[in-house]
Parts: structure tokens; sequence; C-alpha cells
């Protein structure tokens, strides 16, 4: 009678390891694709709750004498939900419009995603990949 043993034989634990290799393989060359879709798609997100905020901020203030300094230091938490402008830079223009940075490079094919997807939002990007978009216009 044979005796029976326990674990698993190393042709086993190879054929394992190779199929786990294909799969993880597959997978980042997935997740490579994505990252520029996530990364525009998340720069536009944030551009969005920017023009929220600056619009609430100019309600707020009468639409009198708001300052770029002021929200950028001060009550850009207050109306980003207690959350930081990061990486993005808000400015008012003499005109009354605001715009907002995004003050950090973007690849090329994050600039390409963004463009496509900002497409009719008012908002573009840039060959050097710094996005900016106006995000409110005073009336």
């Amino acid at each position: 009678m044979r005796k029976m043993r326990k674990g698993f034989t190393l042709v086993e634990l190879l054929i394992v390891i190779a199929i786990l290799g294909v799969l993880a393989t597959m997978m980042s060359l997935t997740v490579k694709d994505q990252t520029p879709k996530a990364q525009a798609a998340k720069i536009i997100s944030d551009f969005k709750l920017l023009r929220t905020a600056v619009a609430l901020y100019n309600i707020d203030s009468s639409d009198t004498t708001p300052t770029d300094t002021y929200f950028n230091s001060t009550a850009s938490p207050d109306y980003l939900n207690g959350g930081k402008l990061g990486k993005f830079t808000v400015q008012k223009g003499a005109n009354g419009v605001w715009t907002a940075t995004y003050n950090d490079t973007l690849s090329t094919a994050a600039v390409t995603q963004f463009n496509d997807q900002a497409a009719g939002m008012g908002m573009t990007a840039n060959d050097s990949g710094v996005a900016d978009v106006v995000v409110y216009r005073a009336q």
C-alpha cells in the first residue's frame, strides 16, 4: 500500500507561480494604461469642487472684496470641507474672473486624457501639463 504524502510537488508549485506571474503581468499592464485616465478624472473632479467653493465664497462675501490670498490661505478649508487646496492655486483677476491652476506637471498621456475628458467644460491642459480653468465669473 502506498503512503499518502501531505503537501505539493515542486512541479505543482512552479505551475501555480507561473500562472500567478502571468496574471500579475496582465494586471499591471491594465493598471498602467488606466493611470492617466484616473489622474485626469481626479483633477477634473477637484476643479469642479473648486468651482463650487469659489462660488459659495463669493456669494457669502457678497462679491464685494474677496481676495485670492484670503481664499487660498484662510477660507478654502471652510469651503472645501476642511480640505486644503494642495497642488491648486486660485486667483482672482481684475475683471472678476477666478481661475484655478494645478501646480504640478502631468504626463503627456494625462494631458491628452484631461483634454478629452474636460472637453466642453471650459477646462484645458497645456503642453507643460499645467491645467487652468475659470472657476467662477462674478456677475
